[in-house]
């Protein structure tokens, strides 16, 4: 059963946490961080990613949004990812952490079983997520989420750079895996802006 701890201070950095973090977006390429031991691929449960999450901050603007992937509960879902184990608990990671993944009203840290695709028993970690109860999240048509990346851009980049830098874990490093909701906005984009990633 997975275990959620739930916050309401998207400033709190000294957050006692596991030593495993699992990422699902901008963590599997852009972790944040030196200091982990071990970056392992994976998956999660009964959760699915989705382009869910409104970003006026890293891939957007409070003018022109973009938008992030969050997970939505979905019973026989699997979600990959990464899993990196830190080497040491330092208030620093977590303010980096915080600072990216919880400038939220409300967010929870979930902790969740994760399964190694090395061979290992599955163990716990924690992620971040952003549920439906905060004011950003927001679910749209595919084709409508397709628009929005192609023309937003924020401080870490333009939106469409995040899509492609998923689309493209995915490819190199679960080329055995399919993300039909990744591959459609992918699709989506290519078909209505000639765009070749």
């Amino acid at each position: 059963m997975n275990r959620i701890l739930s916050f309401r201070n998207p400033m709190l950095t000294k957050i006692i946490m596991d030593e495993k973090i699992f990422g699902y977006g901008s963590l599997v390429w852009k972790p944040g961080f030196e200091n982990y031991s071990e970056r392992i691929l994976g998956y999660i449960t009964n959760y699915e990613r989705r382009f869910y999450q409104i970003s006026k901050y890293h891939r957007g603007t409070e003018h022109n949004p973009g938008r992030v992937v969050t997970l939505l509960p979905k019973e026989g879902a699997r979600t990959y990812g990464v899993c990196y184990t830190i080497k040491e608990q330092t208030e620093g990671i977590f303010e980096t952490l915080n600072q990216r993944e919880c400038v939220v009203e409300t967010f929870e840290l979930l902790k969740t079983l994760f399964y190694p695709l090395d061979g290992r028993e599955p163990y716990q970690v924690k992620i971040y997520i952003a549920t439906k109860f905060n004011p950003n999240f927001d679910i749209q048509p595919e084709e409508t989420i397709a628009d929005i990346i192609y023309h937003a851009s924020g401080n870490s980049g333009t939106n469409i750079e995040y899509l492609y830098k998923l689309l493209n874990f995915m490819k190199k490093e679960l080329p055995h895996v399919s993300d039909d909701h990744l591959l459609a906005l992918d699709d989506i984009i290519k078909s209505k802006y000639s765009l070749i990633n």
